[in-house]
């Protein structure tokens, strides 16, 4: 697509997507360091097996319920 068609379009079609709110971007935070956590106890998980830390992720399954359940 040409650069004019495309400016053209963008004009006529276009919409500004704004940014990430403060509360957006603190659920993306949190939601990170969450990731972080499963994917430590997933390794624990295949080296020591899945019921030494299952009540592990039990646990972080109720931190990302409560997380989304504040919104």
């Amino acid at each position: 697509m040409k650069a004019t068609r495309y400016a053209r379009e963008m004009a006529l079609k276009g919409i500004v997507k704004s940014r990430f709110t403060l509360e957006e971007l603190d659920l993306m935070r949190k939601l990170s360091g969450i990731a972080n956590n499963l994917n430590q106890l997933s390794k624990r998980a295949n080296q020591a097996g899945f019921n030494r830390v299952g009540n592990e992720i039990m646990v972080l399954l109720e931190w990302i319920k409560a997380l989304f359940d504040d919104r």
